[in-house]
Order: C-alpha cells, then structure tokens, then sequence
C-alpha cells in the first residue's frame, strides 16, 4: 500500500485526485476493453508461460521505452494478456500503448 505525507481531507482528495488520473491514462490509451490478469485461466492454456507474463505484468519495460510483441495464433489471449498488463503500468502512471 502507499504511504501519504498527508492525513484527512488532503489525504482523500489526493487519493481521488490519483484514480481519476489514472482513469483518464486508461482512457487515452484506447485499450480495446478492460481486463485483469486474474480473470486470465491459464489452466485453458497450459502453453503460455505463467510466469514470464506476469513477470512482464510487474516488469519495467515502459520506464525503458521499450516494447513488448505477443505472437501466437489466434485465440489464445494475446489481447487480454497485453491489455492486463498494461493496464497495470498505466494505473502505476506509465504510458503504455495497444496495437493489434
């Protein structure tokens, strides 16, 4: 959890102030819907490696200006994947980007 400098009514509107940010990040972004990474089954796709995505999910490829490219065919969860995953850099205020 975060820790505030502030307490009481300062403490709230910054909160407010933070999700309403980050709403409008995930707005810009134009993420074709939303999606979580725990709503993934990754039972369904033994193949994906649970791992290396959420390792990605957590990674720092955004502070690096680099990009991340999913291939596999289709119907096997590269959308929700990369829209769950950057979904997440974007609420911790880095810019992200989706392309399909």
């Amino acid at each position: 959890m975060r820790r505030y400098p502030v307490q009481g009514s300062a403490l709230v509107e910054l909160i407010e102030r933070e999700r309403k940010a980050a709403e409008r990040r995930l707005k810009v972004d134009r993420f074709p819907v939303a999606k979580l990474l725990d709503e993934f089954d990754f039972a369904a796709r033994p193949s994906i490696n649970k791992s290396l995505v959420l390792q990605l999910a957590q990674g720092d490829y955004p502070e690096k200006r680099e990009n991340v490219l999913l291939v596999s065919p289709s119907g096997t969860g590269k959308s929700h994947l990369a829209t769950a995953s950057a979904s997440l850099h974007v609420l911790k205020a880095n810019a992200c980007g989706f392309f399909a």
